[in-house]
């Protein structure tokens, strides 16, 4: 997670069955090389500082000194920097890149975190800042896609792993995420059954004084310089050059999902279909919870016409990411095609409301007049090209399409 945009939207989906679509009428939502520390400390005497008599003057000291501390554990030095996010309610780990790779970031807001560990125990913020530290040394937040149900149970384990360390109870280490419903969740997070299981073995590693072997510190390495070769990728505009330079960011990172689903997205400008179609599977399996992932595999399926797995791909990424406007374009076109007008005239709509950026939005105009002329609203047409022209000035499609709407 690299941004944090908080959007509100009521979406009205109504759609219409078709001979030949299954359209849905709802929308629900090389091997690594690991390294395990041989010093570990335990502190049994450790008394996590209660988040109750942290101000807003010494927050920042108070979470450097939980990030030290469980740091210390596995004998790392300290170069996580810290923000403070009021109003967000979470604890995130979060990865930015820099001019030479990226920086590691532990994102909190502290009124959060005291309103919950009044609700569970004095563990509760060394256990959430130790699951977010999990992230991080596992490598988690260099793919920057979110969580994923087998990742979060990763990082619980660390965190069960470092509260026993600390002198935490078993039953201490599990009350941590004793505030979760035990039913319901995001599809990207575990059930909480699932979750005191991991924490419950992470904290047995510990206290059979084993090392933690799933910290893969050098694929978090590899991961960084993969990062900014694929940054160098997505600046580039020469077609083989940004080929070159996505196959060595894979072979540095074969698990980077965003890295597979752009070699698959290149391949699919270079017609090389078969490729694509691995590459973007590859990356679903990867990040199989990630809206835009699914998007990709989408465009896939939109070149080889193969219209109801595209379909069924859209539905998959509006269902891990309903703020997607671009997904919602694309249903406009399969329903356009299958003339099912007033269904490609209500998903422009969605996509319009979530605010796209101006090219999106000029795209989405631009369908919205194609729909329009094919019901025969010419000046309603016309109107719509007219904005998407205004929105994205110099696309050569606008451009070119000028003399249907004049």
């Amino acid at each position: 997670m690299r941004k944090f945009f908080f959007v509100a939207l009521l979406c009205l989906f109504a759609y219409s069955s078709h001979a030949q679509l299954n359209y849905k009428k709802e929308i629900a939502y090389n091997a690594p090389r690991s390294f395990a520390c041989n010093f570990f400390t335990t502190t049994a005497d450790y008394v996590p500082p209660t988040a109750g008599n942290v101000s807003e003057e010494t927050e920042m000291k108070w979470m450097e000194s939980i990030v030290k501390k469980i740091l210390g554990i596995v004998g790392l030095q300290n170069k996580i920097k810290l923000y403070s996010f009021p109003g967000s309610n979470n604890c995130s780990a979060v990865c930015i890149e820099n001019e030479v790779g990226s920086d590691r970031y532990i994102v909190f807001d502290r009124p959060f975190l005291q309103r919950f560990e009044k609700s569970t125990n004095q563990w509760f913020v060394v256990g959430v800042v130790a699951h977010e530290l999990g992230h991080h040394l596992n490598g988690h937040t260099l793919s920057g896609y979110g969580s994923r149900p087998d990742n979060e149970l990763e990082a619980d384990a660390f965190a069960g792993f470092i509260m026993q360390k600390l002198g935490a109870s078993r039953e201490d280490a599990k009350a941590i995420f004793s505030f979760l419903d035990p039913e319901q969740g995001p599809p990207s997070h575990p059930k909480r059954v699932q979750r005191y299981l991991a924490v419950e073995r992470g904290w047995n590693e510990a206290s059979n004084k084993n090392g933690y072997a799933n910290l893969v510190f050098n694929e978090a390495d590899d991961g960084q310089m993969a990062e900014r070769v694929f940054f160098e990728a997505q600046a580039q505009t020469n077609n083989d050059k940004k080929l070159e330079l996505l196959k060595k960011a894979q072979q540095l990172y074969p698990r980077h999902a965003g890295i597979n689903s752009e070699l698959g997205l290149l391949y699919i400008t270079l017609n090389n279909l078969p490729m694509a179609d691995l590459y973007t599977q590859m990356a679903v399996d990867q990040a199989h919870y990630t809206g835009w992932i699914w998007l990709n595999r989408a465009k896939y399926y939109q070149s080889a016409k193969q219209l109801q797995s595209q379909y069924d791909c859209l539905d998959s990424a509006i269902k891990y990411k309903p703020i997607l406007p671009e997904a919602y374009l694309m249903k406009a076109v399969i329903f356009e095609e299958e003339k099912l007008y007033n269904v490609a005239l209500e998903n422009i709509t969605i996509g319009l409301a979530m605010q796209p950026e101006p090219e999106l939005a000029a795209r989405l105009y631009l369908q919205k007049a194609s729909v329009q002329k094919a019901l025969g609203f010419n000046k309603d047409a016309k109107s719509s090209f007219q904005i998407a022209r205004s929105l994205d000035p110099y696309s050569a499609v606008i451009k070119m399409m000028a003399g249907s709407y004049e």
